[in-house]
């Protein structure tokens, strides 16, 4: 509000959701009404065509002459008469396309299942507990991820039994020394990687869960 060098004006609009009490619309209405002076638009006519109701001014008239000794500068041109934009509504603007995400369809998305409904508790925990372990594990050392798996997996949190534990550390495991995988999961490879680019004409933004780049597809400078 300091900003006005010459006039401000505060108004607010509705919507069919009404604004959170103590907005700041309402403090600076409050406020007018103690020091300000109210005042009827339909009788003033000080404010645009088609505004109606009461209002609040609160004015401070300039006492003092300006101060002209770094002269003055051109003078803006007024319009003699109110542009025809003013009343006109301002075209559509273009929506940006919706970005595809590789996991997600490009039509109407399905309904998710709760992970907490009856029947998809464990399929929805083993996923979580064994996507998080390949995101981890490879950063261990590989003498020390058996230990980190199983300290991992016997967390209180998780409330897997004994076997459970068991049959998830050995299936990470598993993959993690297969010699199929072993550079996806090693130390050029990266987890949780963010991508963003264009496909045509669609904008495409996703998570890989694991990416390498190896020689063979690196640029030759």
């Amino acid at each position: 509000m300091t900003r006005a060098e010459d006039r401000l004006y505060v108004c607010g609009w509705h919507t069919r959701r009404r604004a959170a009490k103590g907005n700041w619309y309402e403090l600076i209405e409050t406020a007018m009404e103690t020091a300000g002076t109210s005042f009827d638009f339909d009788l003033t006519g000080v404010a645009p065509q088609g505004w109606t109701g009461t209002g609040w001014r609160l004015s401070n008239p300039q006492t003092q002459d300006p101060d002209q000794s770094k002269g003055a500068g051109p003078l803006a041109v007024v319009p003699q008469e109110t542009p025809d934009w003013v009343n006109r509504a301002p075209p559509p603007e273009r929506i940006p396309p919706r970005p595809l995400a590789p996991s997600r369809p490009d039509d109407h998305e399905p309904a998710t299942r709760s992970p907490v409904s009856t029947g998809s508790v464990d399929s929805f925990r083993r996923g979580l507990i064994i996507h998080h372990l390949l995101q981890l594990l490879p950063e261990v050392p590989e003498k020390d991820r058996l230990v980190a798996a199983q300290r991992y997996l016997a967390r209180p949190v998780h409330d897997l039994s004994e076997d459970e534990q068991r049959s998830y550390a050995e299936e990470v495991l598993a993959v993690l020394s297969d010699a199929e995988f072993a550079s996806l999961f090693g130390p050029d490879s990266r987890s949780e990687v963010p991508i963003t680019g264009t496909l045509g004409s669609h904008i495409v933004a996703g998570q890989v869960d694991r990416l390498i780049v190896e020689a063979a597809a690196r640029p030759n400078h």
